[in-house]
């Protein structure tokens, strides 16, 4: 017969192994589920108008920011980064829904056949989740194009009421913005 004490090491010894196991399962899951912003509700598929059998090149000069108005530019390859003058302007589908462009910034990925592939972004789940917001919408602005961000002169937002009054805003001054700081409100992806 065994001895408590044995049975209790037994015992620690399991349930250590089982914690060994299931911490690094948990953050891999934790992990996973970061990528995708609050709010996140798939993807929306945007096919461009040049020749179909092509590779194109984009940067999405906000990143994946549902609070900044984005512009996604086209530039001549991975190696070369000049602006071919194609750009994306961020948009408010009928449904209410945000088009924002992925990754990140300064992120220059491929749009095989020039189709795009940017996030949907529930603005109400997204300013009620990253900006501890009581509500939110999509809403479409007007800019002024920069080196920064874009020939973009319109994009969409989300617009968040953050205080419950009915008064939404624009949650990110986007003109004190640096998008090559690569510190915004939420930048990540794939």
């Amino acid at each position: 017969m065994k001895s408590n004490r044995s049975v209790r090491l037994a015992a620690s010894i399991q349930f250590f192994r089982v914690l060994a196991v299931c911490i690094p399962v948990l953050m891999l899951v934790d992990a996973a589920a970061a990528q995708e912003p609050p709010g996140y509700s798939g993807t929306h598929t945007i096919v461009g108008s040049k020749t179909p059998a092509n590779t194109y090149w984009y940067d999405a000069a906000d990143g994946i920011s549902p609070g900044l108005p984005g512009c996604h530019v086209e530039v001549v390859s991975l190696s070369d980064w000049r602006r071919t003058g194609r750009f994306i302007e961020e948009a408010c589908r009928s449904d209410g829904l945000l088009i924002e462009t992925t990754p990140g910034i300064n992120a220059i990925h491929v749009h095989e056949k020039d189709i795009g592939k940017p996030y949907l972004i529930n603005c109400n789940a997204w300013c009620i989740g990253a900006r501890r917001s009581k509500a939110g919408r999509c809403q479409t602005v007007r800019r002024s194009p920069s080196p920064a961000y874009g020939p973009c002169t319109r994009a969409a937002v989300c617009y968040c009421d953050l205080f419950g009054n009915g008064e939404f805003k624009m949650p990110i001054n986007y003109e004190k913005f640096d998008p090559h700081s690569r510190t915004g409100p939420y930048i990540g992806g794939h």
